[in-house]
């Protein structure tokens, strides 16, 4: 779902507002958080994924949806540390509880693959899209064209974030590597 104005917006809080654990994941020109401009965010649980254009809506109006949402529920990153950059670098809020399933998975086995297609593959038993398969199905396409192709494989990542969280805390409690008091 592809949310370019506040009417989608308001439409996407509605669906997630009352989420206990919603997945965030942000997309930018590049992989230098401190250089690279963000393009837009995804953010959801396992059933509805969003992708935020992020020119496309004020920042001051993105900043409240995120505070509303990041009130009721803990945030899940990829690579959290990526993440919580480009948000701070685009002036937008980040969240006081969070979670990376990239720390969880190496918690899980410190020698195993952490990135987040490889995990998708192991664990899920999905085949997501990489990087550069969605830039060569971006290539010569219109900008719109361009959003939609980028915001289907933004929402997967969100999708194979919140889902590998869920996976990855049963399986740390498991193994007693949680304390549900403090962040993973």
């Amino acid at each position: 779902n592809i949310v370019n104005d506040e009417k989608t917006l308001q439409q996407s809080y509605e669906a997630l507002k009352n989420a206990k654990f919603l997945a965030l994941d942000t997309e930018t020109e590049g992989i230098n958080f401190a250089l690279d401009r963000m393009l837009g965010f995804g953010i959801g649980d396992s059933e509805n994924q969003y992708y935020i254009v992020f020119d496309a809506i004020g920042t001051s109006v993105l900043q409240s949806f995120l505070n509303d949402l990041y009130s009721n529920a803990e945030i899940i990153f990829q690579n959290a540390k990526f993440d919580l950059g480009v948000l701070e670098k685009s002036y937008l809020p980040v969240p006081k509880i969070f979670h990376d399933t990239m720390i969880m998975a190496w918690l899980l086995d410190e020698n195993a693959s952490i990135g987040l297609k490889n995990m998708a593959k192991r664990y899920l038993f999905r085949s997501p899209k990489t990087y550069k398969e969605m830039a060569e199905d971006a290539f010569m396409k219109t900008d719109s064209e361009k959003i939609n192709i980028l915001g289907e494989y933004c929402c997967a990542d969100v999708k194979n974030t919140i889902d590998l969280y869920i996976l990855f805390v049963d399986l740390l409690d498991k193994e007693n590597l949680t304390d549900r008091k403090s962040n993973v």
